[in-house]
């Protein structure tokens, strides 16, 4: 091997040797009467020069039209498979929008921090089963579907005073009690009385007296 390597002009080895494994691999050896491809994979290797030599079965006429016609029609044979498609999402739509009255619109362009993706709310003019119409500046919008949610709004004002009205008339009167009468307390029980104590303070000295031995 070292041998080989030496004989190619290219000083670069790491690009002369997968040719030179290939040369020995391939190389007919006199005392076993094969090759070591042979021995190891049954048959002899593929060289890169029957890739570009002529073959005397190409050279016969029609060979090469021979090969073209049948690969056109191997390829003219060939039909796709046909293919499941396995994940097939489907568009969620709020089912309170066969019946709510306006709706909000959902605002596909970038948006920045903190801000609402929905605009509106819009009043609702027309629906069917892919669009919904609405009320925009003014001016009928037609948008997909999937692009609105229903928008809950609270009664007008007429509404809730008429409700409170009416439910006013069915509460009964409120029955008012008369606040209970507070009278002062007097007491009859005499003071304790208070008799003053004298401390009389006395205080004594006394004197230690040591007697000589």
């Amino acid at each position: 091997m070292k041998s080989a390597l030496i004989a190619h002009s290219n000083n670069d080895w790491v690009s002369c040797l997968p040719l030179v494994l290939l040369g020995i691999r391939s190389s007919f050896k006199e005392d076993i009467k094969s090759t070591i491809a042979e021995l190891v994979y049954g048959e002899s290797l593929r060289l890169p020069s029957e890739f570009f030599c002529s073959d005397s079965s190409t050279d016969r006429p029609g060979g090469h039209q021979e090969v073209l016609s049948d690969l056109r029609k191997y390829f003219s044979d060939l039909r796709p498979s046909p293919a499941s498609r396995h994940g097939n999402p489907s568009t969620f739509v709020f089912k309170e929008l066969k019946d709510c009255t306006h709706a909000y619109l959902k605002d596909c362009r970038f948006l920045k921090a903190l801000q609402s993706p929905y605009t509106g709310p819009y009043e609702i003019i027309n629906r069917d089963d892919k669009l919904i119409t609405l009320k925009i500046n003014n001016a009928p919008v037609k948008v997909s579907i999937d692009r609105v949610k229903p928008a809950f709004l609270l009664n007008s004002c007429n509404n809730l005073i008429a409700f409170s009205v009416h439910d006013s008339t069915n509460v009964p009167a409120l029955t008012t009690v008369p606040a209970p009468a507070i009278f002062p307390v007097t007491t009859t029980q005499p003071a304790p009385e208070i008799v003053p104590v004298s401390i009389h303070q006395s205080t004594t000295k006394s004197r230690l007296i040591f007697s000589e031995p």
